[in-house]
């Protein structure tokens, strides 16, 4: 078949082909692109679905927002830095802290006595003044030292008493086996 006329396009839409003719139209419009975009550009605005009024404007909107790559990069390079800066001023307060810990004030100006010392009198040993940083470690490392002595005691409590039940059921089963 030769190419699709226009007297057979405006025949096809206003529905004046017959079912032979249509069926030729319509093959030769699938296998030839030239024809196709004919058939497809003449198609009558009545039969076209116009989008409501604000679809339009949503859409580009939309598709004005979606970030291009050179976007993306900018994003990410700014990300990556304020990851980079956010672990330097990190370090530098690790360190900072770290070094005033060293150099800080004299152990008797900001004293923290052991429990148990008095220090109405004038004299103090000065081995058991301990900065309160110190006396918040020692605290801590007591609490933990108790809490896993606990922890051990309820181990050995829990092993023990499984102990006593795989005696009690090996000793039921022979007893069973002897009847």
């Amino acid at each position: 078949m030769a190419h699709i006329t226009e007297q057979q396009i405006t025949k096809y839409y206003q529905h004046q082909l017959t079912a032979g003719e249509e069926m030729e139209l319509l093959q030769h419009a699938a296998q030839c692109e030239y024809c196709a975009g004919r058939l497809a550009a003449g198609l009558p605005e009545v039969e076209m679905i116009s989008l409501p009024r604000g679809v339009t404007a949503g859409i580009l909107e939309k598709a004005a927002k979606i970030p291009d790559r050179r976007q993306k990069q900018r994003e990410y390079y700014r990300y990556c830095t304020r990851v980079a800066l956010g672990v330097c001023m990190a370090l530098g307060i690790m360190v900072t802290v770290n070094f005033q810990g060293d150099r800080g004030l004299p152990i008797m100006a900001q004293p923290h006595i052991i429990s148990g010392l008095d220090t109405s009198g004038s004299k103090c040993d000065p081995e058991k003044i301990i900065s309160k940083q110190d006396s918040g470690k020692l605290a801590y490392q007591q609490e933990l030292a108790e809490e896993k002595q606990k922890q051990k005691e309820k181990r050995e409590k829990f092993v023990e008493k499984k102990q006593q039940e795989s005696k009690r059921k090996i000793s039921n089963w022979f007893l069973k086996k002897k009847k």
